[in-house]
């Protein structure tokens, strides 16, 4: 449905702790009593989750949103999820996003985003099939194969990788690069302390057109480990 300004905080959930989408097909979603539906501008949102078994907030538009804040804590899969199908479209704006805690993984953009600042534990996607534009990116402590992966086209001024925990995770990649169309300003990776066995910096078989200003890649000198891999 439309909004105009959403403070919400949720938490001790079974499934999901926030859950929004909005879409074209009017049987599903009635259209508003002005008329306009998925290509109206549709308000701002403040969100702060804690303690599911699956999402903190799964958004799926509207599209043209304003998440200005979200922290979210304590999940059992994505702390927070960007998310669109063919009828419903999670694409939006957002302010300073964080997640942290639990055994669940950090930030995943499905669809693409326009925004500031990303601290994430566990982890961050990014598959936009448009670019994703970000200031800052500064993930950690990944459970998934990389701190960064990166499947869709996107430009980030800063990113920061920290694989510090080394005894969760040792083998734990930096960053990963699957995609065409990147461009990031300046990077810094961080292998596990005492030495990461994964890779620093990975750019996959579909990795084209990838530009990075500065990069400054430390500490991947365990059984294994890189510094850099171009596959």
């Amino acid at each position: 449905g439309k909004f105009r300004y959403m403070k919400i905080t949720c938490s001790n959930a079974v499934y999901d702790c926030f859950f929004h989408a909005c879409g074209t097909d009017t049987s599903v979603f009635p259209p508003p009593v002005d008329g306009v539906l998925r290509d109206m501008w549709s308000g701002v949102l403040d969100i702060d989750t804690a303690n599911s078994g699956r999402y903190g907030v799964h958004f799926m538009g509207p599209h043209d949103a304003h998440i200005i804040r979200s922290v979210n804590v304590l999940h059992g899969d994505w702390h927070f999820f960007v998310d669109y199908d063919s009828n419903r479209d999670g694409g939006c704006r957002i302010g300073r996003v964080h997640t942290y805690g639990g055994p669940g993984r950090g930030v995943y953009f499905k669809s693409s985003v326009q925004g500031d600042h990303v601290i994430a534990e566990n982890g961050v996607r990014i598959e936009g099939y448009t670019e994703t534009l970000l200031n800052l990116v500064q993930t950690r402590n990944s459970a998934s194969p990389a701190c960064l992966q990166i499947a869709g086209p996107c430009e980030i001024g800063m990113v920061r990788a920290n694989c510090n925990e080394g005894s969760l995770y040792p083998a734990a990649n930096g960053v990963e690069i699957g995609a065409s169309r990147i461009k990031i300003g300046q990077m810094r990776i961080l292998g596990a302390n005492g030495g990461g066995e994964g890779t620093g910096l990975l750019l996959t078989e579909a990795a084209s057109d990838f530009w990075v200003g500065k990069a400054d890649i430390r500490d991947f000198s365990g059984t294994g480990g890189k510094g850099l891999e171009i596959s």
